[in-house]
């Protein structure tokens, strides 16, 4: 884990271990009957497909956990966002347990799945270390674009991602406009 105090340390429980580990599995198998191509899982080594898939899981439901978001886990729908603020803004949660950036993959022929706000989750599983986070106005600036990757993408190193502790304030704020836009919180 990192050195940075401004952090935010979540632990998933067993059954929420056993949980994403089995959206996980259900993920990866349906991508593997479609034959559907992840450019998440193409564009590293050394570790099998399911284990990325599970990572990643893992990652979503932590994050979700420490905002208090609901997890949407729509199995087969690989273009839906991990989650969403409560004023229906996107979120993307790059889980990793070995990178030092946040890493938004990009399909030549098509462009990456788009969300507003991109996390960086550290897996030291059954703990996870939200790192920090940026606006999709943030991640998408051509000074991030890294073509020496094993893909080429847009890579943010993690010390220059706003501090996890900000994103409270960003969450928050979904919970006002949601009141804002005429639903009344009981």
């Amino acid at each position: 884990m990192s050195d940075r105090k401004d952090r935010i340390v979540v632990t998933l429980n067993e059954m929420e271990l056993r949980y994403s580990t089995y959206v996980g599995k259900r993920y990866h198998a349906v991508h593997e009957e479609r034959k559907m191509e992840n450019p998440k899982i193409s564009a590293r080594s050394g570790v099998e497909d399911e284990a990325l898939v599970i990572e990643g899981c893992r990652a979503e439901q932590a994050f979700c956990k420490a905002f208090n978001l609901y997890w949407p886990t729509q199995i087969g729908d690989y273009n839906r966002p991990d989650c969403y603020l409560n004023d229906g803004r996107k979120v993307d949660v790059k889980g990793t347990n070995k990178d030092l950036r946040l890493l938004v993959e990009a399909n030549k022929d098509k462009p990456p799945k788009r969300a507003d706000v991109y996390v960086m989750v550290f897996d030291r599983c059954p703990v996870f270390e939200i790192v920090g986070w940026a606006s999709d106005v943030e991640v998408f600036q051509s000074r991030h674009w890294a073509e020496r990757m094993p893909t080429p993408c847009w890579a943010l190193d993690q010390f220059v991602l706003q501090v996890p502790i900000d994103l409270i304030a960003v969450v928050q704020e979904s919970l006002f406009h949601v009141e804002r836009e005429g639903v009344e919180l009981c």
